[in-house]
């Protein structure tokens, strides 16, 4: 698993969504382009006359910019909570146990 560092302090309502998070992290990592590959997109960038905004890296990168665009951001939030394993719901508040 990830070595990662964690607060002094974990508040326990957040134990499961974010051992679930951590878990999620490590298969997309397992799964992930070859660092070489993400390094000269980078390198190209750096060398750039011009640069743009934003750059497409990674499999998720091809297809996530264009969907933004063709799908509304509310349908869109809901496929990435989906993908994530979060909860479905109108936000941010409905997945934070001390809020909602």
């Amino acid at each position: 698993m990830l070595r990662i560092s964690t607060a002094a302090y974990q508040i326990p309502d957040y134990d499961g969504p974010r051992e679930n998070a951590r878990a999620i992290l490590h298969r997309r990592l397992q799964r992930g382009d070859d660092p070489a590959k993400v390094a000269g997109l980078i390198l190209r960038i750096v060398r750039a006359p011009a640069r743009k905004l934003r750059y497409r890296a990674g499999h998720d990168g091809r297809w996530i910019l264009h969907l933004k665009t063709l799908i509304p951001q509310r349908t869109f939030d809901r496929l990435l909570r989906r993908s994530l394993h979060l909860p479905q719901g109108s936000g941010v508040l409905s997945i934070c146990p001390m809020m909602g």
